[in-house]
């Protein structure tokens, strides 16, 4: 009989039903519980370009740019956020951005009880926060299957916001920093 049950939910639930990563759901200004780390989306902000602190050209986008504060730590081992996201209300996901070096996604590795915070940038088109958007943290960057997801909703915002956010030229992305 155990075997037929299995079958039947074999095939009654396709894999990605099955072993799709689960989220854990919280508000901008509260921490998080995930199994490796907590985090909270502290902020968030955007611009029109960003400057990389450690120099260069400003990087301008044809959208805007979403710049979230996050805030995180190791719960008992050392852990890196290997996967941030931004989810726009249609479900379309854009992955932090590549074309700045972002130490909090990827390049730092969090330590037990010991609390950074930094920015986290993402480009999207100029219409995607007005949908409203969900940050999104988790441990692997690709292999995200049975794992947990913080989700943190950003309230949308107006169109004479993000006019004003696609003006600012000169963000800078503020530097990681230790809190204790």
């Amino acid at each position: 009989m155990v075997n037929v049950g299995h079958r039947v939910m074999v095939f009654n639930n396709a894999a990605s039903d099955r072993e799709r990563p689960y989220e854990v759901s919280a508000e901008v200004g509260s921490m998080a519980l995930a199994r490796t780390f907590t985090a909270g989306v502290m902020s968030v902000r955007g611009a029109g370009a960003i400057i990389d602190p450690r120099g260069g050209n400003p990087h301008v986008s044809t959208g805007v740019w979403v710049i979230v504060t996050v805030r995180a730590a190791s719960r008992d081992e050392p852990v890196a956020i290997g996967f941030a996201g931004l989810r726009d209300a249609a479900g379309r996901v854009y992955w932090a951005s590549e074309r700045v070096k972002q130490d909090l996604r990827g390049g730092r590795t969090l330590q037990p009880g010991i609390r950074v915070e930094g920015e986290i940038a993402f480009e999207v088109p100029r219409a995607a926060p007005s949908g409203g958007l969900t940050v999104l943290l988790a441990k692997n960057m690709f292999e995200r299957r049975m794992e947990d997801i913080l989700a943190f909703k950003l309230d949308p915002v107006d169109a004479a916001t993000v006019t004003g956010w696609a003006a600012d030229k000169k963000a800078t992305l503020t530097p990681t920093k230790v809190l204790g």
